[in-house]
Order: structure tokens, then sequence, then C-alpha cells
């Protein structure tokens, strides 16, 4: 048990100076040890995501943690908290804690977003969704943990697919469920739906709109919600569509100035399941 009047524990890192390319380790390891100075209780996976986030912002030229990306961005239907050291997907997630550093300047929200996580006792009665929500409110004017996740999903397929981050070649793009051209529109019924804050991705291809084209994505859920799409067109701007019901729906005009339409549908329920939820409720049909 630490001396703080929260839950800190005390930890130390043994480092062997004759390991090659050590350094991402020691920024890694390093934070671990700070981390258990704010929170001995939080969920694996803001521990994991914020120790790689540390490694790029202390030794940005290295780069080496964009194979972690990989697993994450392979599996954007699983929750946002989905942790397993089978893989690598909850380190990957560095993308998300990247995300939430550029509404801080210079990554300065992660200090007040660990700070945050704080409670007394040995009950995690603080978890990471909590302070997320908090930091967020303020720096991003976000109603809630969904929208939040929403913003994100649409800026996480501008990421890989087009180049808007600092390693963005070097990242592999979000797995889009599907990608079909204008003039053959399907309905269908996800294969893979999103656990609760997790997403499916949808493009459009839009080689020959009219000026007076749209297109308009019904997403229909087996239950309330919330629901949201967010669209992103290959300028990178952006746009949420939310609606707490087991529906949402989003329609997009312009469609001659862009080459894509991409859909990032994501799922608010079960966040209250709290961080560590693995599975949740899912399913959607898509008109």
């Amino acid at each position: 048990t630490g001396p703080e009047a929260w839950e800190d524990v005390p930890t130390f890192v043994v480092i062997d100076p004759t390991v090659a390319n050590i350094q991402t380790f020691i920024a890694h390891e390093l934070n671990h040890v700070l981390q258990y100075g704010y929170d001995a209780r939080e969920a694996d996976m803001i521990y994991e995501a914020t120790a790689v986030w540390m490694e790029d912002e202390i030794y940005d030229t290295v780069n080496d943690y964009t194979f972690y990306v990989g697993d994450f961005q392979a599996a954007p239907e699983r929750a946002l908290s989905y942790a397993t050291y089978e893989g690598s997907y909850m380190y990957g997630a560095a993308l998300f804690v990247h995300y939430l550093a550029s509404f801080g300047g210079d990554g300065h929200l992660i200090e007040p977003l660990w700070d945050g996580m704080k409670q007394t006792g040995a009950t995690n009665t603080v978890d990471f969704y909590d302070s997320v929500e908090a930091q967020m409110a303020t720096l991003g004017g976000f109603s809630d943990l969904e929208t939040v996740y929403a913003d994100f999903a649409g800026i996480r397929y501008a990421y890989g697919a087009l180049g808007t981050f600092d390693e963005g070649a070097d990242i592999d793009p979000v797995e889009v469920l599907a990608t079909l051209p204008l003039d053959a529109l399907e309905n269908g019924t996800s294969a893979n739906p999103p656990m609760g804050l997790g997403a499916n991705y949808l493009v459009v291809t839009t080689t020959g709109a009219a000026p007076d084209d749209t297109v308009t994505l019904t997403v229909n859920g087996d239950d309330d919600g919330p629901w949201a799409i967010t669209v992103v067109t290959d300028d990178g701007s952006g746009q949420v569509f939310s609606d707490t019901d087991g529906s949402v729906e989003a329609t997009v005009n312009g469609l001659d100035q862009t080459a894509f339409v991409a859909f990032a549908v994501t799922h608010g329920g079960g966040v209250d399941a709290g961080p560590d939820l693995s599975t949740g409720p899912g399913g959607h049909t898509i008109d």
C-alpha cells in the first residue's frame, strides 16, 4: 500500500542495460510505475494503451509501437476496453489515447485523465470511462462517453485510410465490414455486430455520382442503444448522427465532390457494465 489517501501502490522496474533497442521498453514500463501511483485498481486496457502511447510520446521517431495497432484495427467491433494478453488489441488501443491527448495540448490531458481515476479502497469505483467522460465534457464539449467514442470512430477510420496521423503510413486501416458502389447498395444484417463501445465500418464508393445524389444509411438495432453513425468523407471531415432508441439514420449529399463515404456504426449499449466489458449487446440490420 502506498502513502497516499487514494489506492496507490509503490512499484519498481529492473532494467538490463545489455538489451538492445530498449528505450521504448523503459518508457513503457516506467509509465506503469507512475500509473500505480495514481490507481492500482484500473482495467488492464488503459494501463497498456497509455504506456504504449508514452513510448511514442517520448521516442517519437522509433514508431515500433505501430506493430501493436494491427490487432486493434482488425477488430473494431470489440469493446474499447476489450482486454486479453493473448493479443495486442489493448496495446493498439494507444490510438484512442492519442485521440484523447489531442484535446489536451501536447498530451497534457493524459495526466488529469489518470488523476481523475483515483479512488479510495480496493474497489475500482472510478474507472477510466468515468474520467474520460468528465475530461472530454470540459475539453471537447462532449455530452457523454458514447459521443466521445462515436467521434473517435470516425477519426480512427481517417488515421489509416487518409493518413491523418503522424504514423498514418505505418498504421493498418481499420477493418471494413463491406465496401459497396453507389449503384449497388444492399440491405443486410451485420455478421459481426459491435459490442458496447465497438464499431462496424461500411464504405460507399461514389464514382459517377450526380450533384443531386444522396445516400442514406439506416441502422436498426436489436436493443435500445444508444446507436450512432459517424460519417467520414475523403476530405477527412466527420459528422455524428446519434439516437438513444434502437435505430439511427444518416443522409449524406454532395457525393459528386467525394470519392467515398465511410460510415462508422457505433453502439453504446452495455457501457454501464464498466470498463472490464468484453462482450455486450450488439447486432444491427442495415437498410
